[in-house]
């Protein structure tokens, strides 16, 4: 077991807004529990059974992975799900409250006045079926029926898919007002499709959606839609957990809240916050102060609650930075510091990015500013200075907005730069150097292990074959083997007490297209704005298969060229012993000569066999020559010829030529080559040339004595 209780969460993927947040929020808790995550990305399609870090995991989240929490299931286990629910086993679900937000939405719409809404999203998907149920209660609720044909099953929850159903409902032969979409980014697509084809968003076709993605607040129109806070997923999970572990009774069904977030495309033409959010009549309140502070921190944590109990200044360091510069403003006491509210500023940025949002709380400032100059009676100095006030907060939230988005676009311009060059790095080194794992320097991972499948003896067994610490050296590690439920190991695994808190360890799988090799182990720090950097951590895991799989091709290949070296050295060996010995003669029988002919014949060696054959034939008073060429290996025009000249000059002295080991086949291909072989007997084997001796002598002794009678 790990030296630390220990969160185990599985998850496809965490990368990207969904994932990240949610693994954000896990490891918010555990965090402020002093607890290590370790997170272990595993494919929804994947259900090959895996006890992978049983041993050192005290309790689990799983997120979408039904094979996963019936694995763990089975265990007894504490174990929670997110949004995924498998019958027959005793796991509580933490899930949007999916249903009823997408029925607030379409109660929106309906309110608008639209009827003939359509529905467009992948009702293979679990949550989107729940969103599905809430649109249809909603068209319920007012009496509408479902028109079949105003629902697309689209391909998936990205834009694509939305694009995709776009196209479909421009090819419907039946009137639509608007498109309530099952995720942003889904809606997005149906925007962009729709635009295109010169449809006006809202003026002809209003589009709401699902999720509150950032893309929602960057879409042409800003996009209306119900926002699910993922971290709170993530928070809530964790402390369900928690809970469980404690041996604790939890709920089987718990909803985090959703909340309608009104944007343009819907048809509004205002931020519905902003009313919600108008200062109480404060000026004659003498708390006008905390009353603001509160209505600004709740804006911030919109849409949760904050806790009456805790001072606004606790939630939002920085919130009584920007009423104190007001007070200053109003009284005249100093102008307006740009250092302070660009700092107040910047930890507002830290709970929301939500563009609408931030206005709303600029818009705060300015009535309650102009409650106290009523109030007060102010001259109208007071009145410049509160407008000077103002521009300046504008001007100081724009700056640091832009900053923001100037640090995220550099931190992925850093990150992509350092991604291509680690490319390049594993395309062209030595894979056993990229095995070391020393690459890992260049990342901002402070530790990292790669431990192998051993497929050949014991495939639960993993082995560390690279270790990477930024801190420490751990090369002991090297070489160390673990089943598959203790791994990582605890000496991966880091000390609360040590570990700054900022890091999750992550176990990436590392494939190839024909082989599941083993984990990439990574330690890195988790934020849910900047969750490009566990994409690009999948992406090393996938290189590392590459490298992988090319190191052993190029073993094989190696092995391969090292077998074909050795069969041209036999090769040449055998050659060169034949060449010693140039060109056998064996007397076979009186005035028979066999001429066994092995490998392969040059014109130097055809020289060398013309002569060797005339100088038997002349020796041995020979009437007889059978040229054996089983053992030549190609006989080309070279060769043939060769042969044919052998032939001649035999039968010039008088002697008859058999060429032996002409099977039909090569007898077709040495006249394909153009060689007559009219006046040469050919047999396929040396028997059937015996043979064929044999019956002519028998023919011969009997003519002569027919003679001699």
């Amino acid at each position: 077991m790990s030296a630390y209780p220990t969160i185990g969460f599985i998850a496809p993927q965490f990368s990207g807004f969904y994932f990240g947040g949610i693994l954000a929020g896990i490891h918010a808790v555990a965090r402020a529990h002093g607890l290590p995550v370790i997170a272990i990305q595993r494919e929804e399609n994947d259900v090959r059974p895996s006890e992978l870090a049983w041993d050192q995991i005290d309790g689990w989240i799983v997120l979408s992975h039904r094979a996963a929490i019936a694995e763990i299931g089975r265990t007894n286990a504490p174990l929670v799900s997110i949004s995924t629910i498998v019958p027959g086993t005793n796991c509580p679900v933490v899930q949007p409250d999916n249903r009823g937000g997408m029925r607030a939405v379409v109660h929106h719409l309906i309110k608008h006045g639209h009827e003939r809404i359509a529905f467009v999203g992948n009702l293979a998907h679990h949550e989107v079926r729940a969103r599905f149920e809430g649109y249809q209660a909603a068209l319920a609720e007012h009496g509408i029926a479902p028109d079949p044909a105003l629902v697309v099953d689209c391909v998936g929850n990205l834009r694509k898919g939305g694009q995709a159903a776009a196209q479909r409902l421009l090819e419907l032969d039946r009137p639509y007002t608007a498109v309530a979409a099952a995720t942003d980014l889904n809606a997005v697509g149906v925007q962009e499709t729709l635009y295109a084809a010169g449809r006006q968003i809202p003026a002809e076709v209003a589009i709401v959606g699902f999720d509150d993605a950032s893309a929602a607040q960057y879409a042409t129109p800003p996009l209306t839609t119900v926002r699910q806070p993922f971290d709170l997923l993530g928070r809530t999970a964790a402390e369900l957990l928690l809970a469980r572990i404690a041996g604790q009774d939890v709920p089987q069904m718990t909803y985090v809240p959703t909340v309608l977030v009104i944007r343009r495309s819907c048809g509004c033409a205002t931020h519905p916050i902003i009313a919600a959010g108008s200062p109480p009549e404060a000026a004659r309140e003498s708390d006008w102060q905390h009353l603001l502070a509160c209505e600004l921190v709740r804006l911030a944590r919109y849409p949760l609650l904050p806790d009456p109990a805790t001072p606004p200044a606790h939630v939002w360091p920085g919130v009584e930075v920007l009423i104190d510069e007001l007070e200053s403003a109003l009284s005249g006491r100093a102008a307006p510091d740009g250092t302070r509210l660009q700092q107040a500023w910047q930890a507002a940025l830290a709970l929301t990015t939500d563009l609408e949002t931030l206005h709303t709380m600029l818009t705060l400032l300015r009535q309650a500013g102009e409650q106290q100059l009523s109030a007060l009676d102010a001259a109208d100095a007071a009145r410049i200075r509160l407008t000077a006030f103002l521009d300046q907060a504008q001007l100081e939230l724009t700056r640091v907005r832009l900053a923001n988005e100037a640090s995220e676009t550099n931190y992925l311009a850093e990150l992509a730069e350092a991604n291509y060059e680690l490319s390049l790095l594993m395309l062209g080194n030595d894979p056993s150097a990229i095995r070391r794992l020393a690459w890992l320097r260049q990342t901002t991972v402070s530790a990292g292990c790669l431990a192998l499948w051993d497929h050949e003896h014991d495939p639960g067994t993993l082995a560390i074959s690279g270790i990477y610490n930024r801190a420490e050296e751990r090369s002991s590690l090297l070489g160390r083997r673990y089943p598959a439920r203790a791994f990582p190991p605890n000496e991966i695994i880091p000390s609360p007490a040590s570990d700054d808190g900022t890091d999750v360890i992550t176990l990436f799988p590392v494939r190839s297209a024909n082989r599941d090799w083993g984990l990439l182990v990574l330690s890195g720090p988790v934020n849910s704005k900047h969750s490009t950097l566990q994409q690009y951590m999948n992406m090393w895991a996938n290189q590392l298969g590459a490298v992988l799989e090319r190191a052993e091709l190029l073993e094989s290949l190696a092995a391969q060229q090292e077998s074909l070296r050795e069969a041209y050295e036999r090769e040449r060996a055998l050659a060169d012993t034949v060449r010693e010995l140039g060109c056998p003669v064996i007397p076979l029988m009186p005035g028979v000569l066999l001429v066994p002919l092995v490998g392969a014949i040059d014109s130097s060696r055809a020289s060398q066999i013309i002569e060797a054959v005339l100088q038997a034939v002349n020796i041995h008073q020979a009437d007889t020559v059978l040229l054996d060429i089983t053992g030549v290996p190609l006989v080309d025009t070279q060769v043939a010829n060769s042969l044919l000249q052998t032939a001649r000059a035999a039968m010039l002295l008088g002697a008859r030529v058999f060429l032996v080991g002409v099977r039909p086949e090569i007898a077709q291909s040495i006249v394909g080559l153009g060689v007559d072989l009219h006046h040469l007997i050919t047999r396929p084997t040396l028997a059937a040339a015996l043979e064929l001796l044999a019956g002519q002598a028998t023919r011969y002794r009997r003519a002569v004595l027919l003679r001699q009678f």
